[in-house]
């Protein structure tokens, strides 16, 4: 005798094979979403601003700047080039704040080039003050205990023959005479704290421009970088006449002297 399958129980099956088709789509429908959230999400964590441009601009004068090495402020100083790099003083191992803790920075300086004098300020038996270093030396003399502020700087300004630099939304603008004309524009999401440029000054004949770049077009890039980096802010020169930029120098407290050569 032949046996007839029931009707019911070949519609029950079929029902159960769509059911377990339709958990398999939904389970590659989730990890393709979740591949692509995870692309995103790198792509914008690690995806950089590429500024760098193939240039190489004619730079003159000598370059005075902090940077920071084995954890101190140290004061640096090359030719405007990055050529000749050098230490011009470290104040590490006699610098004591008011706690009996160590702290070597140099807080501030400047350098007298008509006198060849250099002024800072660092730490001296628990309080800020001040030294002075000749030029070639390695020893500093104490000027004023318990004193913070330099008479002068000499720092890269803002400002050159009335031309302003100022950020606005991440971006570097320009005023002058009342017109305004963006220099460089920031495409990323803009957070005051994480993304877009920050104008340092222009150099002591005004063509060129030296800006901070946070690198990355998200807060999240900028925020994983600054994990594993002690500073992810990079330091870049324009070239006023060609836009072109390129990186320049690390460091913070830039004095651009010129030279007669």
């Amino acid at each position: 005798m032949r046996i007839v399958k029931s009707p019911e129980k070949k519609t029950i099956k079929k029902t159960k094979s769509r059911k377990k088709m339709g958990k398999k789509i939904g389970k590659i429908t989730i990890l393709i979403l979740i591949g692509l959230i995870t692309m995103l999400i790198l792509f914008l964590v690690f995806t950089q601003i590429q500024l760098q441009d193939d240039f190489l601009p004619e730079l003159n004068g000598q370059l005075y700047y902090l940077k920071r090495m084995g954890g101190i402020n140290i004061l640096f100083k090359s030719d405007a080039d990055l050529q000749n790099e050098k230490i011009v003083y470290s104040h590490r191992g006699k610098g004591m704040d008011s706690q009996g803790d160590s702290n070597d920075n140099i807080y501030t300086y400047y350098y007298d080039a008509e006198n060849k004098v250099i002024n800072f300020i660092a730490m001296h038996e628990g309080e800020w003050s001040m030294f002075a270093l000749e030029e070639g030396s390695k020893v500093a003399v104490l000027v004023e205990s318990d004193r913070m502020q330099l008479p002068k700087s000499d720092f890269l300004k803002k400002s050159f023959e009335g031309n302003l630099v100022y950020q606005k939304e991440g971006s570097l603008f320009i005023s002058y005479e009342g017109r305004t004309e963006c220099v460089k524009k920031f495409y990323g999401v803009y957070d005051e704290k994480f993304t877009g440029y920050l104008p340092v000054g222009f150099s002591p004949e005004g063509r060129y421009l030296v800006y901070y770049s946070r690198g990355h077009l998200t807060m999240f890039g900028t925020f994983i970088e600054a994990l594993v980096s002690s500073s992810p802010r990079k330091t870049y020169i324009m070239d006023m006449e060609t836009g072109k930029s390129m990186r320049y120098v690390k460091a913070t407290h830039i004095q651009w002297v010129m030279t007669d050569n």
